[in-house]
């Protein structure tokens, strides 16, 4: 029953994780696209406000990598949410395959422990 939980849980924390880069990426897609359109009709953008706004969409801890990485691309590190993408993208793989493990640990132990 503990691998079943531990598997339960890690199941969760992948799926989170995996709605994460998901939503990073659909945001990336739009907000270039967006960002082309705005630029071909010289429009500035006040990314200041942008990234506020943004934040103020967002539940901790997820508040707090964004707000990390708008701090990073105010700076002029571009690329640190594409790579904090691939950072979490990479956690949540593992855990996919750790929620593989247990599993297969757990019918493991099972069939063994049924006595026919």
């Amino acid at each position: 029953m503990l691998l079943l939980l531990a598997a339960i849980v890690a199941g969760i924390f992948q799926r989170w994780l995996a709605a994460m880069v998901a939503a990073s990426c659909a945001t990336a897609e739009k907000a270039g696209q967006l960002g082309a359109e705005l630029a071909a009709r010289g429009i500035n953008i006040d990314f200041g406000v942008v990234f506020a706004e943004m934040e103020r969409g967002l539940f901790y801890p997820a508040k707090w990598l964004a707000r990390s990485s708008f701090k990073k691309a105010v700076a002029g590190d571009f690329a640190a949410g594409g790579r904090l993408a691939a950072y979490i993208s990479q956690i949540q793989s593992w855990l996919a395959l750790a929620l593989v493990g247990l599993v297969v640990a757990a019918v493991a132990v099972t069939v063994a422990g049924v006595k026919v």
